[in-house]
């Protein structure tokens, strides 16, 4: 590895993970290798861990010096990494004045497996977000993560949204998190759905 890249990753070591620490406790190391059983057999688990922290600060700094369509696929592509820093990026860029961007960056989240209350807080105002391409990102997103919290929005989602292809992902987000509450949900609103078919049935006969 050429040495300017090595002192690049020693200080990031150093700046970053160790917060210019000269010592880091045991819990920090445990936390940021990922877990107790993660290091069972790996001795090379800090390294990786260590690699992929600094192939995401790399990724980051990308974006942001390319054209629009390459960026929106590295943005995508943020999604493999699942470190604090990425996270933080992709929900700032939930925000970005560019639909694509914040469409690409809600999918990107979906994949990181984040279980950070902010980020997915930030998620959930998307689903009320003007372009429709960013609420059926969210949707989709919301559901990968499994975030029970936003299931009556989504079943709102599912019940009133005026696009069919947010409504789809509504539903199907509904699915994919497979949970008791979103079973029932999905259950009583196709159920209500029927009887209101029946009952505009009935009144067509009538007339």
């Amino acid at each position: 590895m050429p040495e300017d890249k090595v002192s690049w990753i020693i200080n990031l070591i150093y700046g970053e993970i160790l917060s210019l620490k000269k010592t880091f406790p045991k819990r920090l190391y445990v936390s940021f290798c990922g877990g107790g059983a993660k290091l069972e057999g790996d001795c090379d688990r800090f390294y990786h861990q260590v690699m992929d922290y600094a192939r995401g600060k790399i990724a980051m700094k990308e974006i942001f010096h390319m054209d629009s369509t390459v960026r929106l696929i590295a943005i995508n592509n943020l999604g493999q990494f699942q470190t604090a820093s990425v996270v933080g990026v992709l929900k700032s860029l939930l925000t970005d004045k560019d639909a694509n961007i914040r469409t690409v960056a809600a999918i990107a989240i979906g994949k990181t497996g984040t279980t950070n209350q902010r980020v997915i807080d930030t998620l959930m105002a998307k689903l009320k977000d003007d372009d429709r391409m960013v609420r059926e990102a969210s949707c989709l997103s919301l559901g990968h993560l499994k975030s029970s919290q936003a299931i009556p929005l989504l079943v709102d989602i599912w019940r009133n949204d005026i696009i069919s292809n947010v409504r789809n992902a509504a539903l199907t987000a509904l699915r994919i998190m497979d949970s008791p509450l979103a079973k029932e949900s999905i259950r009583v609103t196709q159920l209500l759905d029927e009887e209101v078919e029946k009952l505009k049935s009935s009144m067509i006969r009538r007339h």
